[in-house]
């Protein structure tokens, strides 16, 4: 397999990345927590959803999305029944119970952040290396 990758050009190479990525962020990422969490917890679900799958999930671009527009639009989120934290618009909570930090729609602002830096970082240093 190594040597059917190294013959393949740099756009066959680009474009597999590509498709790889979407495939896995956009279309498997709902599982791979998931799927994390049933080998974690002994090969069974637990009952509540602990707190550390929300940032888990939000790996990929289009929840990071979602949970940005709910944390930019709260009340147009609440509006149409979008609430992923499940907590309720009106609900007061004090600061013992708070959620976690990463555990709030926030976290979509920085992993969208991060999409958009790391490719570009990545990309900038792959072309500088390259001799064009």
């Amino acid at each position: 397999i190594r040597d059917v990758y190294k013959r393949q050009g740099s756009t066959s190479r680009a474009t597999t990345l590509a498709l790889g990525f979407f495939v896995v962020f956009e279309l498997l990422w709902d599982v791979v927590p998931m799927g994390i969490l049933y080998v974690v917890e002994g090969f069974s679900l637990p009952t509540t959803i602990p707190d550390w799958v929300y940032p888990v999930m939000q790996l990929s671009p289009s929840s990071a999305y979602f949970t940005t527009i709910v944390a930019l639009l709260p009340d147009l989120a609440e509006t149409v029944g979008a609430d992923p934290s499940g907590s309720g618009a009106g609900v007061e909570v004090s600061a013992a119970e708070a959620e976690p930090f990463y555990a709030t729609p926030e976290v979509g602002i920085l992993v969208l952040a991060l999409w958009l830096v790391v490719p570009l970082a990545v990309g900038y240093y792959r072309f500088d290396a390259a001799d064009l």
